[in-house]
């Protein structure tokens, strides 16, 4: 994951990660502070969630089920619009455009009309009625 969220340092995101992330972050390099899991306590990423201090979320299951701490905050996240990614390969898809968009790699008109869209838009012939 270091890999990956490097760019987002460097566009000017502030990294927040539970446990085993945050290690692997600050011995890679990057600045990161510290939350805890639902079952550490509190404040918690949860509390973080709820207040509005989370702009991406970057949850990678490791275990399965909504009663998971991951099931959880993935929950959390949908209930309160926050944009989700579920798979390393998501995220650094993610990433990747994200850092293009503020490289300038993408033409200004590109980044004019750039909004979320569901998926139905693009591919209408899968919508269900």
């Amino acid at each position: 994951i270091p890999d990956i969220v490097r760019p987002l340092v460097n566009i000017g995101y502030d990294l927040v990660a539970t446990g085993g992330t945050y290690d692997r972050l600050i011995a890679a390099g990057l600045p990161a502070r510290r939350v805890l899991k639902l079952a550490e306590g509190r404040p918690n990423v949860a509390d973080m969630i709820t207040n509005g201090e989370i702009a991406l979320l970057i949850n990678t299951p490791t275990n399965r089920g909504p009663t998971t701490d991951e099931g959880k905050i993935r929950a959390m996240a949908t209930l309160h619009n926050l944009p989700l990614i579920t798979t390393i390969t998501g995220a650094h898809a993610a990433v990747r455009a994200m850092d293009d968009l503020w490289e300038g790699i993408l033409p200004a008109e590109v980044k004019d009309a750039w909004t979320v869209r569901p998926l139905q838009h693009y591919f209408p012939h899968l919508a269900r009625d």
